[in-house]
């Protein structure tokens, strides 16, 4: 038998000596580095270098196990009678090989073996080995570090047993029918994809030198329609079956193809985990089902170690059709209930929009009156008649803007994002509120900042929450018993290079064990409220990919403030 010419790096080479000092085989074990189960002197082999290991009548020769001990780099450094028994090689051939020469072929679990080794500083398990005649046999295994005298980990110590063929084929049986049970009775759907095809798909990229996997797929379409006919189904459970509308689980055995018509994106997203190394992959997406219907769905995947590609894949399957469907209809709910705050809103503001309109349409009606009396004389000024005439169109102009603003809050349309100053839609609510801020005596100052980048977002639905929080200060200031009444409006980039609107006011502020719950729906101080203003604006703000808060100023009133992305920082589009 030759020494083996592995690169091996067993990996406790660099574990730090506090790791080490964990070993069972040294310290205060009661068998340490410094009496261990190969220090009896008695018949010795000196390794190539240049230790020496007892192989006689010591304590791993009245071990009823094949003991064996290899060293960090994975050579044979001890070899005890049990271990020629098991494995027909003496001492002397053995010491000095790797033990990986023992691994039968195709059969190389070492590497799993060596990770959990490193990080629980154990392992246990079925290996495969080959005998000096070349005969293949079934070991039970248990490693465990070996140190040397100064508590330095040098190695592994090995003990094994001959598993019998029974006893083997009995262990595989009842493993496979623990794990079928377990797969069949699992309240989940769930599918097995024969790793070979995988396997197979990711091997050619890297034979070919790929490294961007993505990229390739992208640039080569052909690959990813293969891949969706060689990956298969091998295996299906009884919830699968159910889930997918199949007559029965063995109908679902077979090309991925058909499972992901709506959905190819998250197959190739799938496979570019397995070929990165990852041990899983989870989406959520939509599949079709074997009757025509289209499920969304929770898909994940458990890949086997990246050493093999014999292995299956595991496919989980959760369906959130209903889900998704309340979600959908939650927003729809939602999106009326804001219309209808609006709706209400305006009525409130019935004065406001009256006189809104009463002074444009006022002015239209003295101009037109002055134009038609610098018409009526003998000799018309038609200069001054002109300038009036052009009063009228430019004040026509201010009524047609003021009626779409309310009739844009007004209608339930489909929220419409575009770039947008905040700092423009501010003073927009501004001259909206003017009449109801006049009529309460509500003095207003405003710190707009210049060149505010502009935010994408629902103008409408932001005019919605400014207007809320204005009012909002309104009432709070009129239930206060301080004869001030002021807000200060501000526009402004916050420390996330959001933008941010703020309002200020000098009213009794909100009260400490109120915070926590303002923002909750139902929750209001009023005694005609519903409670569903700020929640609203929550919602609004969340949406735009925001946050909404409040705060008490240290000389009195409470600081309401909200801040969205700028364009191109951000959130939902």
């Amino acid at each position: 038998m030759e020494a083996g010419k592995s690169t091996f790096e067993h990996p406790l080479a660099d574990q730090p000596n506090e790791l080490r000092s964990r070993s069972p085989l040294f310290g205060r074990s009661p068998m340490s580095a410094s009496s261990s189960i190969f220090d009896v002197p008695e018949r010795s082999v000196k390794t190539p270098g240049g230790a020496v290991f007892r192989a006689g009548d010591d304590l791993a020769e009245l071990c009823s196990e094949s003991v064996i001990v290899f060293g960090l780099d994975g050579t044979i450094r001890a070899w005890n009678g049990r271990a020629t028994e098991l494995y027909g090689f003496t001492a002397e051939e053995a010491i000095g090989s790797h033990v990986d020469i023992l691994a039968a072929p195709g059969h190389l679990p070492h590497d799993a073996a060596y990770e959990v080794l490193a990080r629980t500083g154990s392992w246990s398990g079925q290996l495969r080995r080959l005998t000096t005649g070349l005969e293949e046999r079934v070991v039970y295994s248990r490693w465990t570090r070996h140190a040397d005298a100064s508590g330095r980990i040098d190695g592994t110590i090995e003990f094994s047993s001959l598993v019998s063929q029974d006893e083997a084929y009995a262990r595989f049986t009842a493993g496979e029918e623990r794990y079928r049970q377990l797969f069949m009775r699992a309240p989940v759907a769930l599918m097995l994809a024969d790793g070979r095809g995988i396997g197979r798909l990711v091997r050619e990229l890297r034979a070919a030198g790929i490294t961007d996997p993505a990229a390739y797929v992208e640039a080569n379409p052909e690959y990813l329609d293969r891949a969706l006919d060689i990956v298969a189904v091998a295996e299906v459970n009884d919830h699968a079956a159910t889930l997918f509308g199949a007559a029965s689980a063995h109908d679902l055995v077979g090309p991925v193809r058909a499972l992901w018509v709506d959905s190819p994106d998250t197959f190739k997203r799938a496979l570019i985990a397995r070929f990165e190394g990852v041990p899983y992959f989870a989406e959520e997406t939509r599949m079709r089902t074997r009757d025509g219907r289209t499920i969304d769905i929770l898909f994940s995947l458990a890949f086997p170690s990246p050493e093999t590609f014999l292995g299956a894949s595991l496919m989980g399957m959760l369906d959130i059709t209903d889900r998704r469907n309340a979600e959908t209809q939650l927003q729809k709910l939602q999106s009326e209930f804001a219309h209808g705050a609006r709706i209400s809103m305006l009525g409130e503001l019935t004065a406001s929009v009256a006189h809104e309109l009463t002074q444009p349409l006022g002015a239209i009606s003295a101009n037109g009156q002055a134009a038609l009396r610098w018409l009526d004389k003998s000799l018309p000024n038609l200069p001054r008649a002109t300038d009036r005439i052009a009063r009228i169109v430019t004040d026509a102009h201010r009524a047609a803007q003021i009626i779409q603003r309310i009739r844009g809050m007004a209608n339930n349309v489909a929220a419409e994002r575009r770039s947008t100053d905040m700092s423009e839609v501010a003073r927009e609510v501004l001259l909206f509120l003017r009449h109801d801020l006049d009529e309460k005596r509500v003095a207003v100052s405003t710190e707009f900042a210049a060149g505010l980048p502009p935010a994408r977002c629902d103008r409408i639905q932001i005019q919605q929450v400014m207007v809320n929080l204005i009012i909002n200060s309104m009432q709070a200031m009129s239930q206060g018993h301080g004869s001030e009444r002021s807000v200060h409006l501000r526009t402004y980039v916050d420390d996330a290079g959001h933008v941010a609107f703020s309002i200020r006011d000098s009213g009794p502020g909100v009260d400490a064990g109120h915070m926590d719950v303002v923002f909750n729906g139902f929750f209001t101080t009023k005694v005609d409220g519903m409670g569903m203003g700020l929640t609203i604006c929550q919602s609004i703000i969340a949406a735009h990919g925001g946050e909404i808060g409040v705060s008490n100023m240290a000389d009195g009133g409470a600081c309401f403030h909200f801040a969205i992305p700028a364009e191109g920082v951000g959130g939902p589009s």
